[in-house]
């Protein structure tokens, strides 16, 4: 579990931590991060054109996103 960070880096660790685990439920991304639904909604909406909400119910990076981000991060 992460101590309490600002809105910036956590919104950061958000993407991160999707990008490594996949899609998460609100309540998993409440505990992994420390804070409160009201929080992690408002993380995720203004992270919207990068995170979508799937079809069961959990939050995760679009595909666009996801294969940027395989791009940057596995071409060393």
């Amino acid at each position: 579990m992460f101590d309490r960070q600002t809105r910036g880096s956590r919104m950061i660790s958000i993407v991160i931590e999707l990008y490594q685990s996949g899609a998460h439920s609100i309540e998993m991304l409440e505990n992994k991060f420390n804070v409160g639904s009201r929080t992690i909604y408002r993380d995720l909406e203004q992270l919207e054109p990068m995170v979508i909400k799937t079809s069961t119910g959990t939050y995760g990076l679009t595909t666009h996103v996801h294969r940027a981000l395989d791009k940057y991060i596995h071409n060393e």
